[in-house]
């Protein structure tokens, strides 16, 4: 087997571009232009305050299978 050489620079840039923090940055830049600043502001200090400090740098291969376990559990 031929063994191909790994760039960690590239390994980890390609990570953090699937962290749940890229991934909502992606999706807020989507939506902002839609709504008005002021919910956009509410949205973006939401997701901020409550759901960034315990996500953000979380795989989103892994939420995708934290939330599948917990449907699938009950």
């Amino acid at each position: 087997m031929c063994k191909r050489a790994i760039n960690p620079k590239l390994e980890a840039r390609k990570q953090q571009a699937d962290t749940f923090l890229t991934i909502t940055e992606l999706w807020f830049e989507r939506k902002k232009d839609n709504i008005t600043p002021e919910h956009a502001y509410r949205e973006w200090r939401t997701l901020d305050k409550y759901i960034s400090p315990i996500l953000a740098k979380r795989q989103s291969l892994q939420l995708m299978l934290l939330v599948l376990l917990r449907y699938y559990a009950h």
